[in-house]
């Protein structure tokens, strides 16, 4: 790639992340939340609180320093039905922020003494448009991604207390071409190596509630989810070393074949392949991979920091075309992890890196 300034011509990166917390209006339920019969019932009335506290803050117009942006507006669809999901190879038609029920929160606290339960998703991003103004592509605005985020935690802190608790996380689903997927296997297949190579450097720096959970299990390493429980990829249970493990993905001639080594049939994984699809024309990949492994945020500068580093973790693994002689040229920790994201062209400034790399305690080497 060729370098400007000591940043690279960027290739296209698209990415949508899911925020799961709780939230606590401050002003109470100042729209009759309580009239509602059952929990469920104010769960919706809070969402739809929120949604219309959210559009009705970037409805006013650019606010002093902000001339010219615009905001993605915020929806609930019906619940019961997630877009992304039932159409995995076409989740680019996602130009709103949307509000979802997650369930598996309920046991954690549905009434508002607890917080209400809800997840974020988000549009779906160019990670090159951080801050620039929005452009059209086929129809839907683009949206600077960077002023999106901080514009929802901005509305969120004005009106509720975010709670982001061990239950909750946040996803970040990255795709790699201007397709909303992936050139070819070749390149899935070095994603997949880097994750099994650097899985112990990425656990290393989350915090410890996220090292071994049920909701994120690593995907080639024991997953210890408490002291008498503890699970294993089966695929990968019985390997000798990350030599045969890489040598198994190595071995996968098709996306099927690296989806069901990688995830077993499940999405539960720290890295979850399973909305991939090979497409029926082309040597493309359609579709994207979600980073599950990250606790939940409760600012915009935790969020944005995750989403550098799922990209730029995703950049040099696809650019650095990886075999396990090249992978063999870094340490296994977190230091080793540094130099391999640095030793490809970079997508931001060294002072962004530094940034982000700073809030997740992530070491420089």
């Amino acid at each position: 790639m060729v370098c400007t300034n000591g940043v690279s011509d960027k290739p296209i990166y698209y990415f949508g992340i899911e925020l799961e917390m709780f939230a606590i209006f401050k002003s109470g339920d100042s729209r009759e939340i309580t009239t509602e019969i059952n929990a469920r019932d104010k769960l919706i009335r809070a969402a739809d609180e929120i949604v219309q506290l959210y559009n009705e803050a970037i409805s006013g117009g650019s606010p002093p320093g902000e001339v010219g942006v615009k905001y993605p507006v915020m929806i609930r669809p019906p619940w019961g039905t997630e877009i992304v999901e039932s159409y995995p190879t076409r989740w680019e038609i996602n130009c709103v922020w949307e509000i979802h029920d997650d369930r598996s929160l309920y046991m954690f606290g549905v009434e508002q003494c607890d917080g209400w339960p809800v997840e974020f998703a988000s549009p779906i991003f160019d990670y090159s448009n951080m801050l620039s103004g929005n452009g059209i592509v086929d129809g839907p605005y683009v949206y600077p991604w960077l002023n999106s985020i901080k514009k929802l935690f901005s509305v969120l802190h004005e009106n509720t207390i975010v709670l982001a608790d061990d239950e909750c996380s946040l996803q970040v689903s990255v795709s790699a071409n201007e397709y909303y997927g992936w050139e070819n296997l070749d390149q899935v297949k070095s994603l997949a190596k880097s994750i099994l190579y650097f899985e112990g450097a990425i656990r290393s720096f989350l915090p410890y509630h996220r090292r071994n959970t049920a909701y994120a299990k690593w995907n080639g390493l024991l997953t210890r989810i408490t002291s008498t429980v503890a699970r294993w990829n089966p695929h990968f249970e019985n390997t000798s070393g990350i030599e045969s493990r890489i040598a198994l993905v190595d071995a996968c001639t098709d996306v099927e074949g690296l989806v069901e080594l990688m995830n077993n049939g499940t999405k539960r994984w720290s890295w979850n392949f399973t909305n991939l699809e090979a497409d029926a024309d082309s040597d493309l990949i359609r579709g994207r991979v979600e980073f599950r492994s990250p606790p939940a945020v409760d600012d915009w500068r935790e969020c944005v920091a995750w989403i550098h580093f799922a990209i730029e973790f995703v950049h040099a693994s696809i650019s650095m075309k990886a075999t396990i002689r090249r992978l063999g040229a870094f340490g296994r920790d977190s230091k080793g992890l540094v130099r391999f994201i640095d030793s490809v062209a970079p997508l931001m400034s060294a002072d962004e890196k530094a940034a982000y790399r700073r809030e997740l305690g992530l070491l420089e080497h």
